[in-house]
């Protein structure tokens, strides 16, 4: 497959923010956190990739929309596994 260009990924970006905004307003009286978790639930069914690719996607908008572009490290644990070591790691 091509690799899309800068008009592709702007128009694919612009209908993105479209179908959220729509979906938003549909899902606007259940609450806009759940409205929010819901389009990303169905941005990740229909993506394809891979669980690592998603974290590493998600552990990038965090780092640029909360931590403006700090460097972060985000962990999916269990909640009943060990505590993270002093260092911050998790096994």
């Amino acid at each position: 497959m091509n690799e899309p260009t800068e008009a592709h990924i702007e128009e694919m970006n612009r209908r993105g923010r479209e179908l959220v905004d729509e979906l938003l307003a549909l899902l606007a009286p259940v609450g806009r956190d759940t409205a929010l978790l819901s389009a990303m639930q169905i941005l990740v069914s229909r993506a394809g990739v891979e669980p690592q690719e998603l974290l590493d996607a998600i552990t990038s908008l965090v780092s640029h929309n909360l931590c403006a572009g700090a460097p972060i490290r985000l962990i999916v644990a269990r909640p009943d596994a060990d505590p993270p070591a002093p260092d911050g790691t998790r096994h």
